[in-house]
């Protein structure tokens, strides 16, 4: 490499006016704003799911409400009783009921009632073979009863426990 005297009269590179000055304005006001503007776009607005992505904001909407989406329903079965879990409320938005999961189930005579809008789903159905700790291979992580939601549906599960039990259930809906 070979050096290259500078010219006389010309000053050195970083020495010229310009080279190195920053707007100390500028860089302030970036720096102030920089965490109001974070995830924002270059106009300000806040950034939506998927903005990275290049799609549009339509698409984004329909991807989210296409999303399938999981609630879960303590309930506390009493020995020898009917025990009706009363809390079972979907968002207004829920369109189609997936399917349902029981968390562990160890009681096999234990048994469970599903009726959505007065449309008896499921009668006397075995909790155990609808648990988690079932030993059949679930793919779908709920066992599968596709039903039409309103979004002001009524949803009533029942569970028989002979010995009671304490658990959850899991709905999955879109």
């Amino acid at each position: 490499m070979t050096r290259r005297p500078a010219t006389p009269g010309t000053p050195h590179k970083f020495n010229t006016p310009g080279r190195g000055k920053v707007a100390n304005s500028v860089n302030l006001q970036n720096l102030i704003n920089a965490r109001k503007n974070a995830n924002k776009t270059p106009g300000g607005a806040p950034q939506f799911p998927g903005y990275n992505t290049g799609a549009g904001i339509a698409a984004i909407r329909k991807l989210i409400g296409e999303q399938p989406r999981c609630e879960g329903f303590k309930f506390n079965a009493g020995a020898a009783t009917a025990t009706t879990i009363n809390s079972v409320q979907l968002p207004g938005d829920a369109r189609i009921f997936l399917g349902l999961i029981f968390t562990t189930f160890d009681k096999p005579v234990d048994t469970f009632s599903l009726t959505i809008n007065n449309n008896l789903i499921i009668k006397n159905g075995s909790c155990q073979l609808h648990a988690m700790n079932n030993s059949q291979s679930i793919t779908e992580l709920y066992y599968p009863y596709p039903q039409p939601l309103t979004g002001t549906d009524l949803i009533e599960i029942v569970v028989n426990s002979n010995a009671g039990q304490v658990g959850v259930v899991q709905l999955h809906y879109i």
